[in-house]
């Protein structure tokens, strides 16, 4: 809440959260709160937030490990019984609609 009224709180609020994510980037359901916290955080936050680095990084980052999951679980189907083909690919289409 502080980053309405003092902007650069923006970036220390994305540096914790890239921090909390790449800890716990194979925890579905983190890994789903943080994209609905970083889309609440975008449409109800700061305009400045889109010009904001950070986001992108972060968002990037999760797309790219989840993809590489997705990979992974298409060419040895059956290995992962942890994540369902469903919920990797709502992370994945969660990241490109950010």
């Amino acid at each position: 809440m502080k980053s309405w009224k003092k902007k650069n709180k923006i970036g220390k609020f994305f540096s914790i959260l890239t921090v909390f994510v790449q800890e716990n980037i194979n925890n579905t359901v983190l890994v789903l709160k943080s994209l609905i916290l970083i889309h609440t955080y975008i449409k109800k936050g700061p305009s400045e937030i889109l010009n904001e680095r950070k986001v992108l990084e972060l968002i990037k980052y999760i797309f790219y490990h989840w993809k590489d999951i997705l990979t992974q679980q298409q060419t040895n189907p059956g290995r992962d019984k942890k994540r369902s083909l469903y919920t990797v690919n709502l992370i994945i289409g969660y990241c490109e609609k950010l």
